[in-house]
């Protein structure tokens, strides 16, 4: 496999995408470094805020012993747009969003941080050490700073629900298999004659 597209993106991203499968750009780069080299003039804009996330500066070690999320996002992005206005604005996951300490990184900017690891950085550096090149992406560590899971571009309602279920409460280290925890979820939720829509 050479590269793997999740989600809508813009046609120029996806022509990007193209020219760089079909130009055979993997044997002398690598698909992140291609974007940042072909990415257009600087997007205008500002990311989506919501109240619960943490401010800077960001001191991802100095925590309180709380799982994390950190949400790596870029300007003019449908899904990022998605993301809040249906899923981040849900009562259900805005409850289990208060386990979390929940941080926004812009995927391409210099924004300074230290790492959940205590290493200096920012987050373009971040995201690229860990090999985010969708937007946008969650991804979940552990009170420690471990990466527990993430989900890339495209997300729908329950799937977003059993990740931030998965996190919490140490439900990841009783069953390490994320596909085995939905299931088992699903059979609860139907248990209490709830109806589970996966595609929601």
């Amino acid at each position: 496999m050479i590269l793997r597209l999740n989600g809508y993106l813009p046609p120029q991203n996806f022509k990007l995408a193209l020219d760089y499968v079909t130009g055979r750009k993997e044997e002398t780069i690598f698909y992140r470094d291609y974007l940042v080299q072909n990415r257009p003039a600087e997007p205008e804009g500002v990311l989506n805020h919501q109240t619960f996330f943490m401010l800077p500066p960001f001191d991802l070690e100095k925590r309180a012993g709380r799982p994390l999320i950190v949400l790596f996002e870029q300007i003019q992005c449908p899904n990022c747009d998605r993301l809040h206005r249906e899923l981040l604005s849900d009562p259900e996951i805005r409850a289990l969003l208060g386990h979390y300490d929940v941080v926004q990184l812009d995927m391409w900017s210099s924004t300074p941080l230290v790492t959940a690891n205590g290493e200096r950085t920012d987050a373009r550096a971040w995201a690229r050490q860990l090999n985010v090149n969708f937007a946008p992406t969650l991804i979940l560590f552990d009170s420690e700073g471990k990466e527990i899971i993430r989900s890339e571009a495209m997300f729908k309602r329950f799937h977003t629900e059993s990740l931030l279920d998965y996190g919490r409460n140490d439900a990841y280290r009783k069953e390490p298999s994320f596909q085995r925890f939905l299931s088992a979820r699903s059979e609860r939720i139907r248990e209490q004659g709830r109806d589970v829509d996966i595609w929601r």
